[in-house]
This record gives C-alpha cells, structure tokens and sequence, in this order.
C-alpha cells in the first residue's frame, strides 16, 4: 500500500501493465471514494474547443477542479472511463492524459469507442472515481 491506502493489483504475468499508463486493479483502504461525472474538453462558453490537445486539456482541467473540491488531486484517482467518438487521436490524448495522471499508482483504466457524445464536436468524455 502507498502511504494514502491505494495499491495496484497488478497478477502475476501482467507486469507490463506496470509501464503502460494504467493498472488492472486499484486496492483502497480507509479512504473517501468521489465519483467524477463525465467531462468534456470545453471553452468558457460551454463549446468544444477544436484543436484536440487543447480540448483533452480543457477536459483534465475541468476534472482537476473537481477533484480539487473533494480536496482531492490526480493522485487519488483509482479508476477512470473515457468514451472516445474516434481513436484517430489517441496518441495525443494518452500524451496529455500522462501529464496529469502521474502516478505512482496508475488507475484502472477503461477505453471506449461511441459513435457521439452529449456535446457534438467534443472527441472525448472522461469520468472518474477517485479515494481522498
């Protein structure tokens, strides 16, 4: 366990996913759980911002807010769901994603490919849940 309670799960065999940006399973104790409602990469007037590493940026922006209300950081989150309406511009969201997501615990991690969002122009939605 890390000095907050959280741990990676990581199976024997799986050792790779040690460097890959996520882990399989995330062990919590004696912590609050937060859970983050989907964000989207977006400008002061709520419309989706058209350069990608911009809007990914806007989007862990508007999630570190939240978390910073929780009193929490990106350092407390265990799991996280992205829905992405294309992997054209995965690369850039994984650069970006690496940015704010630093470990030394990696959340659990899933990707999703949709076909839309609830606000059209936005590439990608990201909710997640974090132990403060």
């Amino acid at each position: 366990m890390t000095e907050g309670g959280t741990r990676a799960l990581i199976p024997p065999g799986r050792e790779r996913t040690a460097g890959a940006g996520y882990s399989p399973g995330v062990v919590v104790a004696n912590r609050r759980l937060v859970f983050v409602a989907g964000h989207t990469g977006q400008d002061d007037e709520g419309r989706p911002i058209a350069d990608p590493e911009a809007q990914f940026v806007s989007l862990f922006e508007r999630l570190r807010q939240v978390l910073a209300a929780a009193d929490g950081s990106f350092a407390d989150v265990v799991d996280m769901t992205s829905y992405h309406v294309s992997f054209d511009t995965l690369e850039v969201f994984l650069k970006v994603k690496a940015r704010y997501l630093t470990g030394p615990v990696q959340p659990a991690w899933t990707a999703i490919g949709v076909s839309a969002l609830g606000i059209p122009g936005c590439l990608v939605e990201v909710k997640l849940t974090a132990a403060v």
